[in-house]
């Protein structure tokens, strides 16, 4: 099941981060074998990639408990001005 959703990209930043440094420690190699086959560029853009998930995370986690209820309060008022939305 993990496995399964880690390759279906449904997992949360806490369980990727845990898979990540469980697989690290178990295989310290793997790091290597990774810098091999990645090269520095590919690290990079996937450092970046990780960067990004993080702060995506960290704003879904900061917003989840009051944006929605917000966004419900001030929802005619949004869709009389912005009908897009």
């Amino acid at each position: 099941e993990v496995a399964d959703n880690f390759i279906k990209d449904r997992v949360s930043w806490l369980t990727f981060n845990r898979l990540a440094l469980k697989a690290a420690r178990r295989n310290p190699a793997l790091l290597l074998w990774i810098w091999d086959l990645a090269g520095a560029k590919d690290l990079l853009r996937w450092l970046g990639s990780y960067f990004d998930f993080g702060l995506n995370a960290l704003f879904s986690a900061i917003l989840s408990g009051w944006f929605p209820g917000f966004l419900r309060s001030y929802q005619p008022w949004l869709e009389s001005r912005f009908p897009k939305l």
